[in-house]
């Protein structure tokens, strides 16, 4: 935390100025350029009037894209050029961590009543910051992944003290403030951002990935023809690319060596085990996993609890080829194998949903589905570590079975080509 002053206005009011960043800069932070523009576009003090152009924006994407190292860079900078703002970071995996953030804020602003154990303090703080008198700030919302947590029921009175489910009515609105929020689930920005100022944070560019891997290497005699090799083979990721940086400056050893374990025919194996090994680095909050497999799971886990036939449709998908999967075999499934039962078309399009909302699954515009090969991996470990690929394996096979043309072949020729793909997968799993 970092207390900037304190300027007056008129006679007597205080304006309350710091930062609450809990990291320090990533020096191995690079590219984002397009994002952290955006940012400052829809961000911006106006200098006429107090207030934002927009007061609530949000970025999306897959769990490892780099969303909370953007918002840091952002905050960083705006650190640096704007010292009349204060800056305010709130972890919203869990509402005990949300909670513990506002009181932080409560204290660092030495908020009146904020030790009485009668006052509703997410309330309190809330309020608080909505006065102008009290200065311009910004919000970072890190890791709203949980929509059930920002919109469940709300608590029955204001001084309830139990942990309540609709954080959502505690997040300050005015003119003076803003709130950037980070998730990995797209319903949850349109929902946070009431529709509007939210944008995906996708993949780096080949150009980003090298860059990020020389500086977190801090080598400058690897080939970039090598970077990019092992650039690409973990799709750009940079969670994966520190995380690959890690282990081969742990190891000592060289890229070629690295790309030689991913490229052997036990290659999905040894990478599954490399991306579930912890690490350190900088700008991650050290009570989330930092294994990129590992981050991915929670997310497995929370789609599980919140959506059962979506845990389920995810599980089915992944023991099929990555590529094309087509909706039928989807639909068959919802139908007939699920284990909640049948379910409606409403049900399926709600699993389906939360899946592309959580980038896990995306589709094509003739309706069939692709599945990124490292969410696959992840998905197919987390199968295993619970005992339960086999099943899905044979649910898999069979509905490939059942769907699969058993006359007319030549007739039916497309199909048998786009199924044939799918029936090889699960058969080679078991």
């Amino acid at each position: 935390m970092e207390v900037k002053g304190e300027a007056h206005l008129g006679i007597s009011t205080l304006t309350y100025l710091l930062d609450i960043i809990p990291y320090t800069k990533n020096p191995d932070f690079v590219g984002r350029t397009e994002i952290l523009n955006w940012l400052t576009s829809q961000l911006k003090f106006t200098q006429e009037t107090s207030g934002l152009v927009q007061t609530r924006v949000a970025l999306y994407g897959l769990g490892g894209t780099g969303k909370t190292q953007i918002a840091l860079e952002f905050a960083l900078r705006l650190q640096q050029t704007r010292s009349n703002i204060s800056i305010l970071w709130v972890h919203a995996s869990s509402t005990q961590r949300f909670r513990q953030a506002f009181a932080s804020i409560a204290q660092a602003f030495e908020i009146p009543g904020f030790e009485d154990p009668k006052q509703d303090l997410l309330l309190l703080v809330k309020n608080w910051l909505m006065e102008k008198t009290h200065g311009e700030w910004i919000m970072i919302i890190d890791n709203a992944d949980d929509v059930e947590l920002f919109f469940g029921q709300p608590s029955e009175t204001v001084t309830d003290t139990t942990e309540p489910k609709n954080l959502s009515q505690y997040l300050p609105e005015c003119p003076h403030g803003s709130l950037l929020i980070t998730t990995r689930n797209k319903q949850a920005a349109v929902r946070l951002t009431k529709g509007r100022g939210f944008i995906e944070v996708p993949r780096m560019n080949d150009i980003e990935a090298v860059k990020l891997l020389r500086s977190s290497l801090d080598d400058a005699e690897t080939t970039s023809a090598d970077l990019s090799a092992l650039s690409s083979y973990l799709e750009h990721l940079p969670l994966a690319l520190a995380q690959a940086a890690a282990y081969i400056k742990e190891t000592t050893i060289t890229i070629k060596k690295y790309l030689k374990l991913l490229g052997d025919s036990d290659c999905e194996n040894k990478m599954t085990h490399l991306l579930s090994k912890e690490f350190e680095t900088a700008g991650r909050d050290s009570q989330t996993p930092k294994a990129v497999i590992r981050t991915w799971m929670l997310s497995f886990q929370q789609i599980e609890r919140q959506h059962p036939l979506a845990s389920e449709l995810l599980s089915f998908m992944s023991l099929l080829d990555r590529q094309d999967i087509p909706e039928e075999f989807i639909s068959y499934y919802s139908e007939k194998e699920s284990e909640s039962g049948t379910t409606n078309e409403m049900e399926l399009l709600d699993a389906m949903g939360l899946l592309k909302a959580f980038s896990f699954v995306t589709e094509n515009t003739d309706g069939g589905f692709n599945m990124h090969r490292l969410i696959q991996l992840a998905t197919r470990k987390w199968l295993a570590s619970r005992d339960t690929i086999g099943q899905f394996s044979s649910k898999a096979l069979k509905i490939v079975a059942n769907m699969y043309p058993s006359e007319n072949y030549e007739e039916n020729r497309n199909i048998c080509i786009r199924y044939l793909s799918h029936a090889n997968v699960p058969a080679n799993v078991i």
